[in-house]
């Protein structure tokens, strides 16, 4: 009988733990927002921009890091939350896309030449990584296959 009350607060103690985990991770990504996380393995990278678009209509922009006095440390993560009132027409049912720009030490945006495109859900995250280096030039991938990526040629439309 011990053994079977032992056994049974075990599994509620790991139950519990697994609770507070999912709790927890619930909390860094609210229900109705969409994160962008993008993680940087470049050390000569002075700011990380990026523009989304709905259905190759552009929507809007951020500047998830802007100091450009010093280069960013090596292997920080930037992330964007996107909410529902980032958008300036409704989002179902149209993919989410995303170009990435690297603030040069000039200050001026280099656009990295790739959009990803996806069907991005509210509640969930979705992560980037960024390397290479402005003479090799800059690359950035998602290892999720729903993220899809194509060429793209034009400039990064944002204004600070």
């Amino acid at each position: 009988m011990k053994k079977v009350v032992f056994l049974l607060f075990l599994i509620f103690i790991v139950g519990c733990q697994q609770n507070a985990k999912s709790a927890q991770e619930g909390e860094r990504i609210s229900k109705d927002a969409i994160q962008i996380s993008i993680k940087n393995q470049s050390e000569e990278v002075y700011g990380i921009a990026a523009e989304y678009f709905l259905g190759k209509v552009t929507q809007g922009g951020q500047v998830v890091s802007g100091d450009y006095s010093a280069p960013t440390l090596s292997k920080q993560k930037y992330e964007i939350l996107l909410t529902a009132d980032d958008f300036k027409m409704d989002s179902k049912n149209k993919n989410l896309g995303t170009v990435f720009g690297i603030r040069q030490k000039s200050g001026e945006f280099l656009t990295i030449p790739m959009i990803f495109e996806w069907k991005a859900e509210f509640g969930k995250s979705y992560e980037f990584v960024l390397s290479g280096s402005q003479e090799k030039g800059y690359v950035i991938q998602s290892n999720n296959p729903e993220i899809v990526s194509d060429s793209y040629k034009e400039p990064l439309s944002l204004e600070e």
